[in-house]
C-alpha cells in the first residue's frame, strides 16, 4: 500500500534574492513535491507544507564567487526534505 499516516514536505531555496522571495519560492518547491507524490499515489491522513526560504542552509559559499559558480556552489541548499 502507499498510504502513510502524515508526510512533512519543507522546500528550501539558497541565499540569492529576497527573503520573501525565497520563501514564496520554497513554498512552490514544497507544493510541487506534494503534487508530484500524490500523482504517484502517495496517500497520507496529514500532509504539512512548510517553507524555509533561505534558511538552514547546506552549503558554506563564498558570496564573492563569479555567479555562475556561486550559483553552482548553493546547489545543495535548493532543495525540497520529505519525512514520512
Amino acid at each position: 500500500s502507499n498510504s502513510v499516516e502524515s508526510v512533512d514536505i519543507v522546500g528550501f531555496a539558497d541565499m540569492i534574492g529576497t527573503s520573501s522571495y525565497n520563501k514564496q519560492l520554497s513554498m512552490r518547491r514544497a507544493n510541487t513535491v506534494k503534487s508530484y507524490l500524490a500523482s504517484k499515489g502517495l496517500k497520507t491522513r496529514k500532509a504539512r507544507v512548510e517553507a524555509m526560504g533561505e534558511k538552514m542552509s547546506v552549503t558554506q559559499c563564498d558570496p564573492n564567487m563569479a555567479r555562475d559558480e556561486l550559483i553552482a556552489c548553493l546547489a545543495a541548499d535548493r532543495r525540497v526534505e520529505i519525512e514520512l
